[in-house]
């Protein structure tokens, strides 16, 4: 059975409540040095990769991108909204100003992370990015670049849903792939 979202989005969250949210007990510290942690992310990497390969996201950014439907000012406030909402219905202690301010952080190149997408699937990329994660040091850039991809690219895969007031697995998983890969340099 193909892997989906749900698979990848419950073991990112856990690690996220243990070592993201300022309440956790080990927060301020990298999961990537704990190697049962280390290796519980790489297997959600790998189920966002395979779930995006096979459930039509790869595909959904691609004509998304060339036809031009998709709206930046999108991120500012709809898919961090849309993300936030899908992790706390399942839990995550995170809070909107933080998801918020992931998305709005002004050094993030969004224009690059739609080339990065137009360039490669978004399957392809989350892979890359969890294997960056899995060597921090040595990967900072590739985080730096991969990791807003990935974001936008599970955004844009939901795209038909932007407006809606529910929550969006894929969105959330993007953003949550995203911040851990940023943790794992801790």
């Amino acid at each position: 059975m193909p892997s989906t979202v749900e698979d990848a989005l419950g073991p990112l969250i856990d690690v996220w409540n243990q070592f993201g949210s300022p309440d956790s007990p080990n927060f301020g510290t990298s999961w990537a040095s704990d190697p049962a942690t280390a290796s519980l992310v790489s297997s959600a990497y790998d189920a966002l990769s395979n779930a995006w390969a096979s459930d039509g996201s790869d595909s959904q950014v691609q004509s998304v991108l060339s036809d031009g439907s998709f709206q930046m000012e999108l991120l500012n406030f709809d898919a961090p909204f849309r993300a936030y909402l899908e992790l706390v219905q399942r839990r995550a202690q995170v809070q909107l100003s933080d998801v918020l301010a992931w998305y709005a952080d002004p050094n993030m190149d969004w224009l690059s992370a739609m080339d990065q997408l137009n360039a490669d699937p978004l399957s392809g990329i989350v892979q890359s990015l969890g294997w960056a994660a899995a060597d921090p040091q040595d990967s900072a850039g590739n985080i730096a670049s991969l990791g807003p991809a990935v974001a936008l690219g599970a955004a844009i895969a939901d795209n038909p849903l932007f407006g809606s007031n529910s929550g969006s697995p894929a969105t959330a998983a993007g953003a949550l792939a995203w911040q851990l890969a940023n943790m794992a340099m801790m």
